[in-house]
């Protein structure tokens, strides 16, 4: 009952005007996974898409664990931490290419994830270890690597493409077991990622690179926050 009447009390009334308008509705109808069965051979599913009129496919856990090995993470871009972030060829972009096209030949805008894909099993009752979801030994090198992959997928860097239209979203960085986790709970630290995050490349995809990297703080005044958003 009580969650009822505070519901009540924060009623919205909506008043509907048909005579006016005001501009095209937002699409609201994305999807996260794109369809991966014959992933690579020839994507046969993607045609679906088109055909549902799907505007974006936000491009988080694709493939399952570790990004089927293959494709999104930082790490099956750039297996090598240590290597030198400006050779391409220390990069491993074919796999994630095929995907990105396969969406864009059907009319699909990739929301590209920066990051890694979740691990779940830290948090089971008798947890496991971690394998990709510790914090970057190297923030600034980090950032470096992920804007040579957006520098790839917009300026066309390293042999890539011209993808305007796709939009970048770094990987939030919660407390949550599973993701970026650790000394990331530390507010200076969230603070020295996004830092090292600010680079003109990182903002190229139609000038937005959405970035959830501070976590709802723990207690308040623990210096988290929403979304920051550049533009």
């Amino acid at each position: 009952p009580g969650m009822i009447e505070n519901d009540m009390q924060n009623a919205m009334t909506i008043t509907i005007h048909p005579d006016k308008a005001v501009g095209p509705v937002k699409p609201v109808n994305g999807v996260g996974q794109p369809p991966m069965v014959g992933a690579l051979k020839d994507w046969p599913m993607m045609h679906y898409l088109k055909e549902a009129g799907i505007p974006f496919s936000r491009l988080h856990d694709v493939g399952g664990y570790f990004g089927g090995g293959l494709y999104v993470d930082i790490p099956n871009l750039f297996p090598d931490f240590d290597a030198d972030e400006t050779d391409p060829a220390n990069y491993r972009f074919v796999f994630t290419d095929s995907l990105i096209d396969a969406l864009v030949e059907n009319g699909v805008e990739p929301f590209f994830r920066l990051g890694v894909s979740i691990e779940n099993w830290p948090a089971y009752t008798k947890p496991f270890p971690r394998l990709r979801t510790d914090p970057p030994k190297d923030f600034a090198k980090w950032a470096r690597i992920c804007e040579h992959v957006i520098r790839h997928y917009t300026e066309g860097w390293a042999g890539g493409f011209h993808h305007t239209g796709s939009r970048g979203r770094a990987a939030r960085v919660p407390e949550r077991a599973g993701r970026f986790c650790g000394h990331l709970r530390c507010p200076m630290c969230r603070w020295q990622l996004l830092a090292a995050l600010q680079s003109p490349h990182l903002h190229a995809a139609q000038g937005v690179l959405r970035l959830h990297g501070v976590p709802r703080a723990a207690k308040k005044g623990d210096g988290g926050g929403g979304a920051i958003v550049h533009k």
